[in-house]
């Protein structure tokens, strides 16, 4: 018990101390337009916005394409507002880059392919609070299965570690409606996970 207190200690404080430094880069950014700033939380956010963006356009080339708009655009941001969480911005200007990608192409154009969850080998299983890397393929494959809402809210939560209120803003949705979405999204990839354990067990 002591360890798991611990633990959680360390976590806060990790947290807090990220936050912390984020909120003087973005001063940076915005008073100096720092580009050195700019790019230390490009180091933090890209990889996060990429798998955001991958679930749900068809290609890795749309995600590549789309996630360095999301960050040109977010400069923009960064030197001329307040901002108070980086990734909450970053989120939510890749939803409108997301919408205005499919916004420009012809209906059904667009389909996702078999490749857009491989990125979650280094995730952890939201249903039980941790996996071995044995089971990332059968993770992978109850995420495809899932609701895109629900597949989105895991990743954000667990994979790249956002707190509700960061992912309320990301999405724009209310924190609270944020929490009744992950829980059922997490309730959905148990179930997935239980089916897919007993048709392994079946001859």
């Amino acid at each position: 018990y002591l360890r798991l207190v611990c633990n959680e200690f360390l976590n806060a404080t990790t947290i807090y101390m990220n936050r912390i430094r984020e909120q003087f880069l973005l001063h940076r950014i915005r008073s100096k337009r720092d580009a050195k700033a700019y790019a230390e939380i490009y180091d933090v956010y890209v990889q996060r916005i990429y798998r955001f963006i991958y679930l749900k356009v068809p290609s890795k080339q749309d995600a590549e394409e789309l996630t360095s708009e999301t960050f040109t655009g977010a400069w923009t941001y960064f030197c001329t507002e307040a901002v108070h969480s980086a990734g909450a911005l970053l989120y939510r200007i890749a939803r409108y880059r997301i919408a205005d990608f499919y916004r420009s192409r012809p209906v059904g154009e667009a389909t996702l392919d078999e490749e857009h969850v491989q990125k979650l080998d280094d995730g952890r299983d939201v249903a039980q609070g941790a996996i071995e890397a044995e089971e990332m393929g059968r993770v992978r494959e109850a995420l495809k299965r899932l609701h895109l809402e629900y597949a989105q809210v895991i990743t954000m939560r667990y994979l790249d570690e956002l707190d509700i209120q960061e992912i309320a803003e990301a999405l724009g949705k209310t924190a609270n409606n944020v929490r009744v979405t992950l829980h059922r999204a997490m309730a959905a990839l148990k179930t997935e996970l239980q089916i897919s354990e007993q048709q392994d067990r079946e001859p």
